[in-house]
């Protein structure tokens, strides 16, 4: 070990990290390592997709963690297993890739989800899952590392992500598995003399390929009334969004803030952008690219005193108060390419009433 701390290409020590200059040494090679990581490519192959997908998702938790001036040492480990993900999948040297173990300074969550994560690679169908488990695997490695950290005995804000993804895993792997072959039937014994000319076997239908997975992803989150911090089931909603949309980097998200109907029209058209501005901060600190956060146009608000009939108009307070909590959000649609549709949902698990 050097007086930086390092072996070889490996980030400083947690206890060299004193100075601007070795910092922006070990950034630096974060970005070489993802710019490899990016170039990757499976070319078809379970096992280099699987490879591919956990060293990208290694490089995630490798700079998020650095960023965050993490002490436990877990951001080394990370950039290290990407780095060698990555010489394996270069070098087809594949031996050995599907190994999976505990993670030094993480503890073991979800013992289910991680069943969910080893279990395809003993099947035939494992290529229609393997990108999904490589990811799931790092999410849950991260997680256990969280719990470590701050106590946390279900990995904190990571759960909903990592059930997100073993249900996706789940659902590609029951698409893949074959139909049983029906039984020939039997074949009747040939007439007495004259011999039958024989009949060519009619040629196999080819198999229909499998319908392509559908994303179903939440296309709106809401604020606390005249507020654009995120709430803490705001934050849930959208930390699953990015764990898919990490799997899916061709997805591009166009974000539109609802403009409220009461109040000043210009200060509450400033509310409406800064919930958007809050949005696409949170999705970029987990890793999401700024250039696929693309912002629309502001959503004018609904008056209910122009669209009452004349003779019972309603007054702002009578506006009910589901309806006016329902205003207070950021709509999410979702550009993609033909072969990947999504379905937005219109979620409303962080609808905040009365304020």
């Amino acid at each position: 070990m050097g007086a930086c701390g390092r072996v070889g290409d490996d980030l400083a020590g947690v206890s060299a990290r004193l100075t601007d200059g070795v910092i922006a040494e070990d950034l630096e090679r974060i970005d070489r390592q993802e710019a490899e990581v990016r170039s990757l490519n499976g070319l078809g192959d379970a096992a280099a997709e699987y490879a591919v997908a956990k060293a990208r998702a290694w490089m995630t938790v490798a700079r998020t963690e650095y960023t965050d001036n993490d002490r436990s040492g877990f951001a080394t480990h990370a950039f290290a297993q990407a780095r060698s993900l990555a010489e394996a999948v270069r070098d087809a040297r594949l031996e050995g890739v599907l190994a999976t173990g505990q993670a030094p300074g993480s503890d073991l969550v979800r013992p289910d989800l991680w069943r969910v994560a080893t279990e395809p690679k003993e099947h035939a169908w494992f290529s229609c899952t393997a990108s999904l488990v490589g990811l799931l695997e790092v999410r849950l490695a991260w997680a256990g590392n969280e719990a470590r950290t701050f106590g946390a005995s279900d990995g904190g804000w990571h759960e909903v992500a990592d059930e997100a993804l073993a249900r996706e895993a789940e659902a590609a792997a029951e698409r893949c598995v074959p139909e049983p072959e029906p039984e020939p039937e039997p074949i009747p014994e040939p007439e007495p003399a004259p011999e039958p000319i024989p009949e060519p076997e009619p040629a196999p239908e080819p198999e229909p390929l499998p319908e392509a997975a559908t994303l179903d992803l939440a296309n709106r989150v809401h604020f606390a009334e005249g507020a654009f911090e995120l709430t803490g089931e705001t934050t849930e909603v959208l930390d699953g969004l990015a764990a898919v949309l990490q799997v899916y980097p061709e997805v591009t998200l166009v974000l539109r803030g609802q403009v409220v109907f009461s109040g000043d029209a210009t200060e509450n058209e400033g509310l409406a952008r800064r919930r958007v501005s809050s949005v696409i901060g949170h999705l970029v600190g987990r890793g999401i690219s700024r250039e696929r956060l693309v912002v629309g146009s502001l959503i004018p608000g609904g008056n209910p005193l122009r669209s009452a009939p004349a003779g019972r108009r309603l007054g702002a307070a009578a506006w009910p108060e589901l309806d006016r909590a329902r205003e207070r959000r950021v709509d999410i649609t979702y550009r993609a390419p033909e072969h990947l549709p999504i379905r937005g949902r219109a979620q409303e698990d962080d609808i905040r009433r009365g304020g």
